[in-house]
Formats: structure tokens, C-alpha cells, sequence
């Protein structure tokens, strides 16, 4: 017995990192969210965005590690998340933080069948809050998780600064892009051309011989488009590519993570069709739509419009609507 056990132990060891830290980042992203020190001068591209900060940097961390990731999988058991949470209980802290969930409808498990409403309950017996994440299943309704009334819920939203692009339309209308770094001299108007039937990547490589000396503007789904497209423009002498996208999961550095030296914006699908109808009131009167690019600056406070991003679920709370769930 003792040598099967040894032999056991030895598997356990091969397949999953015992160390207290987390296996993919995850864990120390939360713990920063959470607590993290004051950062002053925190410089992105040049450009100063202040201090940065976690929720309560003067607090202490108590961290239970109850997710495991092996050579194939990543899994959360419920034995070690209740295992944790009593740990904590035991150990007197005075809020616990569980950024696990199921991405999934939990339309017919009840609050106390559930691992975290289990768990949860049970800190808030003892006086504990709770907050819990509220999933990654939106942005449908009702894909909400952890719902049981005693926690809180917790989504993802944009911080309270930005860095936004100033582009500046032939009509002298101006458009705030809020993604993309524009840091060279502002330049002069610069011909704007739109293909609207362009809707993908495999379909760029057929303007890429007009787009020269041009600032580009192209409708898109998806990340995968923007990050193939700007491989293929770069070589073209184009000025810049803006795109208009709907709600995209994530924001991307592109030029940072793909290496594209093409100043890149990204525009909701509003502003998009803003910058089209510019474009086509040219088209009418046979003028020659221009854009210009302004230098890119951190705006903050209340000139920011806070936004919970399209991936977070949301409510209703599918088991018992009529109680609502806090999302913030």
C-alpha cells in the first residue's frame, strides 16, 4: 500500500504543478483586480495614464489555490473549492472572491445544488460577503451564473480612462476612435477610401494596389480579419486602416502583438456608418472624401462612458427572475 500510494503521488506530481502560484495567469489577475498596489505613472506607448491600482490596495490577500490544470484540461473541482472556502472561513477573512463559474444556463439547479451557492451560503452564514463571478456566456439574457441571491455577481467593464484618436472628416465632423495609437505629427487631410463589399480578409488582397497613399476604412466580424488584413496592407503604403466592428470580445494591441507598422483604429459600428455617410454624401456631390488623423491622447473621468463588454453574461437570473442579480 505504501509503494501504490508513493507511485500515486508521483503521477499526481508529474501531471499537475503543486506550486501555490496559478498555472496560466488567471489567478494573478484576479489577485491584482483585487488588492493590487498604486503604480504611478503608468506609461503606454508613451502616453502617461496615471496610477494605476487595484480595488483596495491597502488590503491583505489570503489566495486558495482550488483550480487545477494538467498536461490536456483545466478544471475546477467542487471538493477543493468548498475545501477552500472553509479554509477561509476558518482562517477569519472578512470578504471572499470567487472568479469561477459555469458558462452555462442555470436555468433548472437550484441555489443549494449548485458547488458555489453551496459555498457561498455557508461564508455568508458566518458573515462573510461573497462575490462571484458572473460568467463569460453573453451577451444572450439569462446566461447569468452563480445566481443565488445571497452573492454578488461581478462583470467585466472598460476602466474609467481611455486613449482615443481624434479623425477628423472632410466636413470637419470628428470622430473618436477608442482603439488604436496614432503617435507621429498630426498629419494633413489624406484621401478616405471605403470598400463596404470587403468583408473579410481573403478579400484584401483585391484592393491592395488602390490603397496606396489612402486612409483605409473596412467593415468587419471579427479579430481574425483585422489581424490578417494588417499583414497583408503593410506593404501597400497604405496611411492607416480603421475598422468598424460590432462588440468584440477583447480589445488586441495589434502592432504590438502582430508587429504592423500601419496606424490601426477600430470604430463601433455607429461611428462606422458615420464615416460611410460622409463618404458616400462625397461620392453624391463628386467630391473627394478626406480624413486626417489627430494625435492620440488619454481621456478619463467622466468623459468615458463605462461599458460592460459583449463576452459578460448577463441577467435575468434564469432560476428565480424576479430577484435581481447586481452586475457592476
Amino acid at each position: 500500500m505504501m509503494e501504490e500510494k508513493g507511485l500515486n503521488q508521483t503521477m499526481v506530481e508529474e501531471l499537475y504543478d503543486l506550486s501555490p502560484l496559478d498555472d496560466h495567469g488567471h489567478g494573478t489577475h484576479v489577485a491584482y483586480t483585487a488588492a493590487g498596489s498604486y503604480v504611478n505613472d503608468v506609461q503606454y506607448y508613451g502616453l502617461n495614464m496615471g496610477t494605476a491600482r487595484g480595488g483596495a490596495p491597502l488590503a491583505r490577500l489570503a489566495i486558495y489555490k482550488v483550480c487545477w490544470t494538467d498536461k490536456e484540461t483545466q478544471y475546477c473541482g467542487s471538493a477543493d473549492a468548498l475545501a477552500g472556502i472553509d479554509d477561509a472561513i476558518k482562517d477569519g477573512v472578512d470578504i471572499l472572491s470567487a472568479s469561477i463559474g459555469d458558462d452555462c444556463v442555470l436555468s433548472e439547479v437550484d441555489f443549494f445544488e449548485s458547488l458555489l451557492g453551496i459555498g457561498s451560503f455557508h461564508a455568508v452564514s458566518h458573515g462573510i460577503s461573497f462575490i462571484a463571478a458572473g460568467g463569460n456566456s453573453g451577451p444572450e439574457s439569462s446566461t447569468i451564473s452563480n445566481t443565488s441571491p445571497w452573492m454578488i455577481n461581478v462583470a467585466a467593464s472598460n476602466d474609467d480612462r481611455e486613449i482615443v484618436t481624434p479623425l477628423t472628416l472632410g466636413n470637419n465632423k470628428t470622430i473618436l476612435a477608442a482603439q488604436g495609437i496614432f503617435k507621429g505629427k498630426e498629419q494633413a487631410f489624406a484621401p478616405l477610401v471605403i470598400f463596404e463589399n470587403i468583408t473579410n480578409y481573403n478579400e484584401v488582397k483585391s484592393i491592395a494596389n488602390e490603397v496606396k497613399g489612402k486612409v483605409l476604412m473596412l467593415f468587419f466580424q471579427n479579430q481574425i480579419d483585422i489581424i490578417f488584413s494588417l499583414l497583408t496592407l503593410k506593404l501597400t503604403g497604405v496611411l492607416a486602416l480603421i475598422v468598424s466592428t460590432p462588440p468584440l470580445n477583447e480589445n488586441i494591441d495589434y502592432n504590438q502583438t502582430h508587429g504592423v507598422p500601419i496606424p490601426f483604429f477600430s470604430v463601433d459600428v455607429e461611428q462606422g456608418n458615420q464615416i460611410f455617410d460622409y463618404f458616400q454624401q462625397c461620392k453624391s456631390n463628386k467630391q473627394d472624401p478626406m480624413i486626417k488623423l489627430g494625435q492620440s491622447e488619454v481621456f478619463e473621468g467622466k468623459k468615458i462612458f463605462l461599458k460592460v463588454p459583449k463576452f459578460s453574461s448577463r441577467g435575468p437570473n434564469s432560476f428565480t427572475p424576479e430577484i435581481l442579480k447586481v452586475n457592476i
